[in-house]
């Protein structure tokens, strides 16, 4: 609900500062509680990746980078930035080692 809300008034106000910054953290919180299963977190879609069989190491960074600037606890006033930089950081712990990916995968 809270991000609908976010998406809106981004909509009406494009210009207003911290909005995206916002946006960005609860989507992390929102793709990391749609697991592929019981207790698997779906580290390309919190990453925003979406084709986990074609991404290579390179759009993984680059996904990582990108999030990452925005939902850091020093640059985003966010509540939930800190969570959402530690989802972040363990799907990019994960996918960017290739023994590590490739247990993930199977």
């Amino acid at each position: 609900m809270l991000l609908e809300l976010a998406i809106k008034a981004k909509q009406c106000y494009p210009r207003c500062d911290g909005i995206d910054k916002f946006i960005a953290a609860y989507g992390v919180h929102v793709l990391a509680m749609q697991k592929i299963s019981d207790s698997d977190v779906d580290f390309y879609a919190v990453l925003g990746v979406t084709d986990s069989l074609a991404a290579d190491t390179h759009t993984i960074k680059r996904s990582y980078n990108k999030l990452a600037l925005m939902v850091h606890p020093d640059k985003n006033p966010s509540a939930v930035a800190d969570g959402a930089f530690k989802h972040i950081s363990e799907a990019w712990e994960v996918l960017s080692e290739p023994s590590k990916r490739q247990i993930y995968d199977l």
